[in-house]
């Protein structure tokens, strides 16, 4: 498989990520003992006031590289904490930065680089289920709990799907993810009629968005074939 160079724009955030943790190493500190509480976490959240946001897209962006931390957690805190859209927002945001941040370093170093973070039964399994898949099936992988959502970002980038269409499976399957786990942050179990109207819409728009759109935006270009 072909090497492909980290984009500039990766490379930058993983640096803003690395200087904002390190910013807010105490807060993170007082908090990694407890990520099962999600109280902890809103805290720790709350304890960054208003730079409590980043905290949080950092801490999703972390959770897909450290298995310990609970992304459903995260979600529905993001939620909890500043209410339905911004939460699904924020937990878009943070879930598809850190799954293209996986995608490309697998793709960039390959297998060696991937291990280290998925056990390689675990990774040999679904790269096996996986091989030759597409968009939707990338899409499902990172909603469905079935699934291992992170892991499957790794698969992705060792597999042969362009990387403009994972973007977009990563995009819409994150979304729809964030929008359900935040609006159980927000709302808890007792969604009223208008929630289920807004997220069932939500998902409406994306998905028509995908069907006249994005498989049209999203694909290489085909190479002209030599004269």
């Amino acid at each position: 498989m072909k090497q492909m160079r980290l984009p500039p724009i990766w490379i930058a955030l993983g640096l803003a990520a690395l200087v904002a943790g390190y910013h807010f190493r105490e807060v993170f500190s007082r908090s990694w003992a407890f990520f099962s509480d999600p109280e902890q976490i809103r805290q720790a959240v709350q304890a960054a006031g208003p730079w409590g946001w980043l905290v949080l897209v950092l801490l999703l962006i972390l959770q897909v590289f450290l298995a310990f931390i609970p992304g459903h957690i995260l979600m529905a805190s993001a939620g909890y904490l500043y209410g339905l859209w911004m939460g699904i927002l924020l937990g878009w945001l943070g879930l598809a930065l850190g799954g293209q941040m996986a995608f490309w370093l697998a793709r960039r170093f390959g297998r060696p680089l991937v291990i280290r973070f998925v056990a390689p039964a675990l990774l040999e399994r679904w790269q096996a289920f996986s091989a030759r898949q597409g968009v939707l099936f990338y899409t499902i992988s990172l909603i469905l709990p079935i699934f291992p959502n992170d892991a499957m970002c790794y698969v992705a980038g060792l597999s042969d799907i362009p990387a403009r269409k994972f973007l977009l499976a990563n995009l819409c399957g994150r979304f729809i993810a964030s929008s359900v786990l935040a609006a159980l942050g927000a709302y808890g179990a007792e969604f009223s009629p208008g929630v289920w109207a807004s997220l069932a819409a939500a998902v409406i728009l994306v998905m028509l968005f995908w069907k006249f759109f994005g498989e049209r935006f999203f694909r290489l270009k085909a190479k002209t074939p030599p004269a």
